[in-house]
């Protein structure tokens, strides 16, 4: 069986009121749901002309919580999918909300670049401190893109994610981002930027107590400055990785 995909924050659900003050919800279980979604698709139909347009944005936003409440995720996308563009249409930005029920219908029809680019515009969206709750599952979708190297598209998560955890000083979570960026750096061949990550990652190896991690770093660095010519900087990270080893006999 495939893995459990990690779970994507829940979007607010609609708080919309339908036939006889009953919640959406409560005349979906009545019904069976058989009316609704004719009865929505006349309201869809019936808007028209740029002064409806954010009507028919709302009622595809319902139309798309449905569909999530009946695990119909394909309807939901296609319907968020036409949402998000009315928005574009309109030059307005879309609501966390959606985003957030976009990314998670990507996600369950296996479109993981989709559902990072959507949660990726959530990011954006917050303050540095509300963002934790998205970061664990940035991360989990990240590290799917760099299985399956999809390089240039994890990228920027990677590099977004380091921020964020470089600045709350989370160094085991630091200690896996720095594994799959160094996978990407070398895979697309940025030597200098694999350097710096390997400098970085060595401090955290450090912060963490992880020897065997720390001698493996100290190697690839003595071997690239000796590749390099730089036989002075190659001698010092030889020694460091000696020192180590000598303490813990």
């Amino acid at each position: 069986e495939p893995p459990t995909p990690p779970k994507i924050p829940e979007a607010p659900s609609s708080a919309t009121r339908y036939r006889d003050g009953q919640s959406i919800t409560e005349n979906l279980q009545k019904n069976y749901g058989e009316w609704y979604l004719d009865d929505l698709g006349d309201q869809l139909a019936k808007t028209s002309g740029s002064k409806e347009q954010h009507a028919e944005a709302g009622t595809l936003l319902e139309m798309a919580h449905l569909a999530r409440e009946g695990e119909r995720w394909e309807d939901a996308l296609a319907s968020l999918s036409a949402h998000l563009q009315i928005l574009r249409d309109l030059g307005e930005e879309p609501s966390n909300e959606a985003l957030q029920l976009y990314a998670q219908a990507a996600l369950q029809t296996g479109s993981i670049s989709e559902a990072l680019d959507s949660l990726g515009q959530v990011w954006d969206n917050l303050a540095p401190p509300d963002r934790e709750e998205y970061a664990e599952v940035v991360l989990e979708l990240t590290r799917t893109l760099v299985r399956e190297e999809q390089d240039e598209q994890a990228l920027p998560y990677l590099q977004a994610l380091e921020s964020h955890f470089q600045e709350n000083e989370e160094a085991a979570r630091l200690n896996m981002l720095y594994d799959l960026l160094e996978q990407v750096y070398e895979r697309g061949g940025e030597h200098e930027l694999l350097v710096d990550a390997y400098k970085r990652h060595l401090e955290v190896k450090r912060t963490l107590g992880d020897r065997p991690g720390q001698e493996r770093l100290l190697d690839l660095l003595g071997a690239h400055y000796y590749q390099q010519g730089d036989r002075s900087a190659s001698r010092q990270y030889y020694e460091d990785q000696l020192r180590l080893k000598s303490s813990q006999s």
